[in-house]
């Protein structure tokens, strides 16, 4: 683990299945994530080291092999959503891309708590996952909180720290390297709140598209 390119492949490792859990999951990567798996793959080759992702779902079946929850004959929706680490870098061009896009929102925090975000407090709680049942409430079992997320970034960071860099030496370049990620990248989540006609995908990958350059010159490639 000498470089973000090790650092990547073991995320694309468990992304491939060849590994069946990693520092930031205890399990498996969900069905839902083969729709979208292309996209996750170029993120990590590109140091978008994603660790929860969704495609956006709109109205399927409560019954769908890969989508479905809840009871018989209800429709369940999604708002695609990223959440990764990136370089502190490769933010600022990030988020200025972004503002493109009227229907995406975003969160970003380092390990210092260090913000940038285009959620206002109105917006603090987005329900990306809901599900419509005949006579029921609509059950939201997902949310975006930006104040949960700046909890849950606590145990983020930590998970490069106490759960990777100590499987090495202390003072090797490993556990260097491992130690760096943690305190100079963002926690970065991302959702498109349009799940009738949005692409995420799409738009993550224009971004690496305008911006190899320079993703490629940090930390070398």
């Amino acid at each position: 683990m000498l470089s973000t390119a090790d650092v990547a492949k073991v995320f694309i490792d468990f992304i491939e299945k060849k590994i069946k859990k990693f520092p930031f999951s205890e399990g498996p990567m969900t069905a839902e994530s083969s729709e979208i798996k292309d996209t996750l793959l170029a993120l990590n080759h590109n140091k978008f080291f994603t660790i929860n992702s969704q495609p956006r779902v709109n109205g399927v079946s409560s019954t769908h092999p890969t989508y479905g929850w809840g009871p018989e004959k209800g429709f369940v929706y999604q708002k695609a959503y990223f959440e990764f680490f990136i370089p502190s870098q490769v933010l600022k061009p990030l988020v200025t891309f972004l503002e493109e896009y009227d229907m995406i929102t975003y969160q970003a925090v380092n390990k210092k708590g260090e913000e940038v975000t285009n959620v206002s407090e109105e917006d603090n709680v987005n329900a990306v996952t809901w599900g419509v049942f005949r006579s029921k409430e609509i059950i939201q079992p997902t949310v975006v909180d930006n104040t949960a997320f700046k909890v849950w970034k606590d145990e983020a960071f930590r998970s490069w720290t106490d759960k990777w860099a100590v499987c090495y030496e202390k003072d090797s370049p490993s556990s260097a390297l491992l130690n760096d990620i943690a305190e100079t990248y963002y926690l970065v989540n991302i959702v498109d709140n349009d799940f009738v006609n949005g692409d995420l995908c799409k738009v993550m990958l224009k971004f690496i598209a305008l911006n190899q350059q320079l993703i490629n010159e940090v930390d070398g490639k």
